[in-house]
């Protein structure tokens, strides 16, 4: 790599929780370079929280007690061990629940969903409403004899009936909770509601558009209104805050997010490695592959025998396993080209990924989890020491 222009380029997989991953490998780097991530790289490419943390490492603030107007001087606002910390607390702001906006959201929700059953019964309701009506003018459709034991027995049913159904409900909650890592009303709205990450995403970029960014970014998304994929770079004229949140809208766990007048879901549905993307927008503006120098970032792989449980399975069951079939093939098929397309340019695309002995959905964001993952990274980090350090030779030499 002597002699010529390296484009540093880095990749951060989607994953939730998980990039606490690659946020440990970053801080490993900036400690042994002693140089923030956003000197370090020139291009960053990130996907859904990958994004997030992308975005937030390629913006850069004034340095304090520095004059602006004769010698402006600007340092990275976050450092990946700043980020780290953030990640801890994640269950405190994106992966909760606000009752009140969340219970309006669920109602309304809910509401279009009993139109049919409010349909169903509005014949019923009629009926009761003139029964009502002939007492109080009271014209007695029963005799005093039966009165009573009729408001016994409709009393009896209906006590039967709620009773009944709580049972049969939080039985079945706890079925499909247990198939699908999901509650039985999850499957009629959003896991969390928009305010807490969207609020999170406003105290890290505030008002910054992605012209604002100090170093090259590429940011998937997909568009949702046009049913296209697409790129953020630093060409947008847009809210950062916008474009985090569009990368990271998680089907399931958040509603699409909108950007003007279309809406935009988790880039990890179509490439939750961002790599070979980033590499072909890199080819796209004549950057030949010898001057690339990347480095790509996964959020740990968990991949045990599944095919006895998706034996005659039907949607319930195949709901857990389907969209994590579709990722880990398709960052594993990405990570696959890169390995090819560089295979005559050798320490020039490195890749570190865990492999997880356990099963960690996107929003566990409890002590033992974080602390796992925190270890995990560790581990990879002692396992791989040669390619860390070399890595770091690489970015600091040119």
């Amino acid at each position: 790599m002597q002699n010529k222009k390296i484009f540093r380029c880095l990749s951060i997989d989607g994953g939730g929780i998980r990039g606490i991953i690659p946020l440990v490998i970053l801080c490993e780097i900036e400690k042994k370079t002693n140089k923030s991530i956003s000197e370090l790289f020139d291009f960053i490419s990130g996907t859904s929280t990958g994004g997030i943390i992308a975005l937030a490492l390629s913006i850069r603030e004034l340095k304090q007690n520095n004059d602006k107007f004769t010698n402006p001087v600007f340092n990275s606002k976050f450092s990946a061990e700043t980020l780290l910390d953030y990640y801890k607390n994640l269950g405190q702001t994106v992966f909760t629940n606000n009752p009140i906006e969340y219970g309006i959201n669920s109602f309304k929700k809910r509401k279009k969903s009993l139109k049919k059953t409010e349909s169903i019964n509005e014949n019923n309701e009629i009926e009761e409403n003139k029964e009502i009506e002939e007492n109080e003018k009271g014209v007695k459709l029963q005799t005093e004899e039966n009165k009573p034991k009729e408001q016994s027995k409709k009393s009896f049913a209906k006590s039967l009936f709620s009773s009944v159904a709580n049972f049969g409900a939080k039985h079945l909650d706890n079925f499909v909770k247990e198939k699908t890592n999901f509650t039985f009303l999850d499957y009629f709205k959003t896991k969390y509601p928009r305010s807490g990450i969207d609020s999170l995403l406003k105290k890290f970029f505030g008002e910054l558009k992605m012209n604002e960014c100090f170093n090259q970014v590429f940011i998937p998304s997909f568009n949702v209104s046009t049913r296209e994929p697409i790129f953020f770079t630093n060409k947008n004229n847009t809210k950062i805050r916008k474009v985090a949140g569009a990368t990271s809208a998680a089907p399931t766990y958040f509603d699409p997010a909108k950007i003007e007048d279309d809406f935009y879901l988790d880039g990890g549905v179509f490439a939750n490695n961002p790599c070979l993307s980033m590499f072909s927008l890199l080819s796209q503006r004549t950057i030949p592959i010898s001057n690339m120098f990347i480095v790509s970032l996964g959020t740990g792989l968990f991949k045990p025998p599944i095919h006895e449980k998706i034996i005659d399975a039907g949607k319930l069951e195949w709901s857990k396993y389907i969209f994590d079939i579709f990722i880990d093939s398709g960052s594993d098929l990405v990570d696959f080209s890169m390995k090819q397309l560089f295979s005559f340019y050798p320490n020039q695309y490195f890749r570190f990924q865990s492999t997880l002995d356990k099963e960690i959905i996107l929003d566990d964001c409890s002590t033992e989890n974080i602390q796992y993952l925190e270890n995990l990274a560790k581990k990879m980090i002692q396992q791989n020491q040669d390619q860390i350090d070399l890595v770091c030779k690489i970015l600091t030499s040119n």
